[in-house]
């Protein structure tokens, strides 16, 4: 059952790209069982086509929202002709299909519920990011690229403020 829930929501979010670049000729395959953890997916470009992988852990145990935001995500790499990883092309495509997709892919959050690991999972934070304007917390609960973020400059996805990392351990 999950999985045809994802399997409609990847084909939901091709239909979209593809109406919004008519022009491209990207060829998506997508694997939703890839076996990892420490990433929630990944696209990997080849010269006929773009394969998505989606960390099967995600899609078994994420909100159905985190999971439309990881595709969108991925397809934005798909689409990046440049292939600039999350360079100016990517983020010009990731700025505008955040409006066409209602998401927000250009930043790190979503609700609670939402996280990827989750207290309920039995887990203990490593780290949190901090809202400085909203005071809420983003925690972190497994050493995941997430976790290399000291520094940077992230936005909080309810009030744009600058957030603040805190290692626990």
């Amino acid at each position: 059952m999950r999985m045809k829930e994802v399997q409609s929501l990847c084909h939901k979010a091709e239909t979209l790209f593809k109406s919004e670049f008519p022009d491209s000729s990207v060829v998506i395959k997508w694997d939703l069982t890839w076996k990892v953890r420490s990433l929630l997916g990944r696209c990997v470009c080849k010269r006929d086509h773009c394969l998505i992988q989606i960390s099967l852990y995600h899609v078994l145990y994420s909100g159905l929202n985190s999971i439309w935001n990881t595709l969108c995500h991925e397809l934005c790499h798909a689409y990046d002709s440049s292939r600039s990883n999350h360079g100016y092309e990517w983020q010009n495509i990731a700025y505008h299909m955040s409006k066409v997709c209602n998401t927000n892919i250009t930043r790190i959050g979503g609700d609670e519920d939402e996280a990827f690991y989750n207290i309920s999972n039995g887990h203990n934070p490593v780290a949190d990011l901090y809202c400085s304007k909203c005071d809420y917390h983003y925690p972190i609960y497994k050493r995941t690229k997430i976790y290399k973020t000291e520094g940077k400059d992230y936005l909080c996805s309810k009030c744009n403020g600058e957030l603040n990392f805190t290692r626990y351990r």
